[in-house]
């Protein structure tokens, strides 16, 4: 039997975390400074204070020890107010980043943003936009976002091809606060497959599916013809989103549908990401969900910053 998730936790000790927040606000300069200056910063001090069971935890998740990871307790830029326009003032959110990139920095992945989404911008601010109501995007929150993966109009692996033309390996989040309790929801992509028959994996693992970019892209790219199940060894690696994947014929339609309706079925491992909590899970093996909420307008609605990585050994 498969497990739902393989997910680590791990709760730092509030003093440990108000040290490194102290530490940090001393160390990073008055301007923000650029991502890898962030990084290098951040990655220092928390090697310095993070206690040994956090230090071989991250060190196991690098190793493929899980398929996420939670560690909570630490101390953000809480002072800051959600950004309703999708964009914050980075220079104010310098703390926050160095915690946030350098811990990816200690995991061994390398950061990328994408050209036609975000602005272009490193790091995509998940909160309520309220242009964004209504659709099945990370700035909406009154429509449920189905189960997915991000970016799945990309092979896996870059090829030669620019990073930002592959799916995101690994997602990661810092969670500014979530007074509204809305969950982010987890399922194994192999406890999904689990449920299917063997005619049905075979045929998600033709290329007879027509992907486009999400909703949260400015620019669509062009759409690919790929699989929804690829193997990886002995596990499945997997892109789909409900709203931009089409079949391209009547067998693949019929496993479309037997896909979701095993998705429908499932309820996964519900996390409700709090102020403090930095999360990270691999975009290849799991799929995510969000249910719809009703998101506070008032400067205080749910915020996590959000940051793509990429192992750089597989560069």
């Amino acid at each position: 039997m498969t497990r739902t998730l393989s997910l680590s936790k791990i709760v730092l000790i509030r003093d440990t975390t108000t040290r490194v927040f102290d530490e940090l606000r001393r160390q990073v300069p008055d301007h923000a400074g650029a991502p890898a200056e962030l990084a290098k910063i951040g990655q220092s001090v928390l090697r310095e204070h993070l206690d040994p069971h956090a230090l071989a935890e991250l060190e196991r998740f690098a190793a493929g020890g899980y398929e996420a990871l939670l560690c909570r307790n630490f101390r953000f830029d809480d002072q800051v107010a959600s950004p309703a326009s999708g964009f914050a003032d980075e220079e104010a959110l310098a703390v926050t980043n160095a915690v946030h990139l350098g811990l990816l920095e200690m995991l061994g992945l390398d950061t990328f943003s994408v050209p036609y989404e975000n602005a272009g911008a490193l790091v995509r601010n998940v909160t309520f936009v309220p242009e964004a109501a209504g659709t099945t995007s990370s700035w909406g929150a009154d429509t449920e976002f189905f189960w997915h993966t991000d970016n799945p109009n990309w092979p896996f692996v870059a090829g030669g091809r620019p990073q930002h033309e592959t799916v995101p390996a690994y997602l990661s989040f810092c969670a500014m606060r979530n007074h509204e309790k809305a969950s982010t929801d987890m399922v194994s992509v192999d406890h999904v497959v689990a449920g299917l028959d063997r005619a049905t994996i075979a045929a998600l693992s033709r290329p007879e599916f027509s992907f486009t970019a999400p909703a949260s892209n400015e620019s669509p790219a062009a759409r690919a013809v790929l699989p929804v199940l690829e193997a990886d060894g002995e596990a499945f690696r997997a892109r789909f989103d409900v709203g931009a994947v089409e079949a391209t014929t009547p067998g693949a339609r019929a496993a479309l549908d037997r896909l979701n309706t095993r998705l429908e079925a499932i309820d996964g491992v519900r996390l409700v990401l709090d102020s403090g909590d930095f999360f990270i899970f691999d975009n290849r093996r799991v799929f995510h969900r969000r249910r719809a909420f009703t998101p506070r307008t008032d400067g205080t609605g749910r915020w996590l910053r959000r940051c793509y990585g990429i192992e750089r050994t597989s560069r």
